[in-house]
């Protein structure tokens, strides 16, 4: 008869290998190994689309991959609903959004209904099992051997735990909505109404959950959406920027509150209403790219791409590069 542990141990095993989608169908394909799930930006948007090599992985009525070409498309796993998508190495990674539980999909075509079938069961007919030992992910990002994530069942704080799921580790004890890495730093906002009055508080810890620093306090700046680059954290609201020192905050555009943008290189972009625009890391320069935007995805950002899926006149994925043209479906 199987103990307990190790009817918890098969059940994990059973519930984290969701899918399977080789990588190695074409021995051309460039199938470097990410060492980073996906991008700060492209998860400020809701991790919807996630590249490793010439695969794009995305969510469209489910988990589905196509190559950068438009070649090659396949359903990866039908009638989910995932978010935060990382890819590393042969597995997708992402946290179902009813369930905010995470689970990892083995990328090989030969398994895909082995794996299929074994989504449904971890979704449905095991779930009570399943929350048993797992927590509960509202933000998922993959660094090297260690998911970081916001633990939805124990008040939103932040925790790290290693890829085997061994070496798990709260970093803070407050909630921690917003979060970026990068550079061997965590940088979170604690949304709070302690004082009496909502304030946002951000701040930012080691990646080991040691030298937590509060780099700012208070109500007067409202922290949505960050998104480290460089020495500067980028949120929205009033589109802004401040270093990472919490010093030198500075306004990008005012003229409308901004919820969806992503950073590449020296620009901002970012959508108001149907028309999504570009500017300079200093606030100079706006661009309008398409006056015609209509996205359901936020703007997520590979290379020269954006990607995106069309609003509800549409609800279709789409590609086209960062000026505006080339527009395209991104299965051909």
């Amino acid at each position: 008869m199987k103990t307990k542990k190790s009817r918890i141990l098969t059940l994990t095993l059973a519930l984290l290998t969701v899918l399977t989608l080789s990588l190695t169908a074409c021995s051309n394909d460039n199938n470097a190994a990410n060492e980073r799930g996906n991008t700060m930006g492209n998860l400020a948007n809701g991790g919807y689309f996630a590249q490793q090599g010439d695969w794009i992985y995305y969510l469209h009525g489910g988990l589905q991959r196509v190559r950068t070409d438009g070649t090659g498309a396949a359903d990866m796993i039908k009638d989910s609903s995932p978010g935060g998508l990382n890819v590393v190495g042969d597995w997708v990674y992402a946290f179902d959004t009813r369930r905010m539980t995470i689970g990892k999909a083995e990328v090989d075509s030969q398994k895909e209904r082995r794996a299929y079938d074994a989504l449904i069961a971890y979704r449905s007919d095991n779930i009570d099992d399943f929350d048993e030992f797992t927590d509960g992910f509202d933000w998922l990002y993959i660094e090297g051997d260690w998911i970081y994530y916001v633990n939805v069942n124990d008040e939103f704080t932040l925790y790290k735990i290693k890829l085997d799921l061994t070496g798990k580790q709260k970093l803070t004890d407050v909630n921690s909505a917003n979060v970026s890495i990068a550079g061997g730093w965590i940088y979170y906002v604690d949304y709070n109404n302690r004082s009496g009055s909502w304030d946002f508080n951000l701040y930012k810890v080691r990646t080991d959950g040691t030298d937590n620093q509060l780099l700012h306090r208070g109500n007067d700046i409202i922290f949505s959406n960050i998104t480290v680059d460089g020495d500067w954290i980028y949120f929205g609201g009033q589109l802004s920027r401040i270093r990472t020192d919490g010093t030198d905050a500075q306004s990008l555009y005012d003229e409308a509150d901004v919820n969806k943008f992503n950073v590449s290189g020296d620009r901002v972009f970012f959508d108001v209403g149907q028309t999504l625009y570009s500017i300079r890391t200093d606030g100079t320069d706006l661009r309008e790219i398409s006056d015609d935007w209509e996205s359901s995805s936020g703007i997520h950002i590979f290379g020269d791409w954006i990607y995106f899926v069309g609003g509800w006149g549409s609800r279709v994925p789409y590609k086209m590069r960062l000026d505006g043209s080339d527009l395209q479906e991104l299965i051909k």
